[in-house]
């Protein structure tokens, strides 16, 4: 999400000319630039400063930039200290995250795919079957509360299958990567797939 203090941009045309920083080239960075292409707007309407999401953070709260593009528990500590959300994904951006490998080594590991498969499951099926100990484990490891993570888990979709719907989010990333010079050309998202088990 984009986050700004108290009384920080509530629109797009709120936000030309002021700096906001974040970690360029990632799903967050397409959030601003379709948030901003809402009201009509362009990167060349806000000063953009290329940083990771703590050190965005940091800078948010020291007051060197105005809105700062956050996840997870960075996003809910700002929120919960009093700042305030610009905007998040809803509608603009599909927030996907993906487990890569390149064809070549899944082609000469494959047991070792298959292995990480497995495990990757069986975690999940531990997270369904143990909820309250892996939001304690989550809350240890995060800093934030109980109640934090249970709230935050409903905003996330632990699912190992990929869904017609991250395929599309993809691809809009594809797009988006090209239009902005960070790739030179479209690929498709369904040749990159590894056919399921």
């Amino acid at each position: 999400m984009l986050v700004s203090g108290a009384d920080g941009p509530t629109s797009p045309a709120e936000l030309v000319g002021k700096t906001v920083a974040g970690p360029k080239g990632t799903i967050l960075h397409e959030l601003l630039l379709a948030y901003l292409a809402s009201g009509g707007y362009t990167a060349d309407d806000v000063n953009f400063v290329d940083m990771t999401i703590p050190d965005a953070q940091a800078a948010l709260a020291g007051g060197s930039v105005d809105v700062a593009l956050l996840a997870g528990p960075a996003a809910y500590t700002m929120l919960t200290d009093g700042y305030h959300k610009v905007t998040d994904g809803n509608g603009l951006v599909g927030a996907t995250i993906v487990v890569a490998t390149t064809r070549r080594f899944a082609e000469a590991n494959p047991a070792i795919v298959r292995t990480f498969r497995k495990a990757h499951r069986s975690v999940l099926d531990y997270m369904a079957a143990h909820p309250a100990e892996v939001v304690g484990m989550t809350a240890k490891e995060t800093g934030l509360s109980e109640s934090a993570v249970r709230d935050m888990l409903t905003t996330y979709d632990f699912s190992a299958e990929t869904s017609a719907a991250d395929i599309a989010a993809m691809s809009d990333t594809v797009d988006f990567m090209v239009a902005n010079g960070m790739i030179e050309k479209a690929i498709d998202v369904k040749s990159l797939l590894l056919p399921a088990e």
